[in-house]
């Protein structure tokens, strides 16, 4: 009776190592999955930082264009201006020369 109280305590020692290592294993398998998904969360989220990173400087790219054509644009508007400028003198001398010619035919028409 006392080697079957014995063994009965070993069964229940046995049976809760056994159960122990059993819930041990089940967590360090969950924790194998959790851990498989972050991991491949942290890939993709890698990529995502890659590609923002490429279309950041893409878009500093695109912006330093835009700059670099607006300053020539404003180039070419101040130099329109001058040339406008230009022409208002052209038009205005032409305009003195056709008042002088027509007064000096008055002037011989005297």
């Amino acid at each position: 009776m006392l080697q079957a109280g014995l063994m009965m305590d070993q069964l229940k020692v046995v049976y809760n190592n056994s159960k122990a290592a059993y819930d041990a294993s089940s967590a360090l398998q969950a924790n194998l999955r959790k851990s498989c998904e972050l991991g491949t969360k942290f890939a993709y989220l890698e990529k995502k930082q890659i590609k923002l990173n490429l279309d950041l400087e893409l878009a500093k790219k695109n912006l330093k264009k835009a700059r670099d054509e607006a300053t020539a644009m404003g180039d070419v508007r101040s130099e329109n201006r001058q040339l406008q400028a230009r022409l208002k003198n052209v038009i205005s001398l032409d305009k003195m020369k056709q008042d002088l010619e027509q007064k000096g035919l008055d002037l011989a028409t005297m």
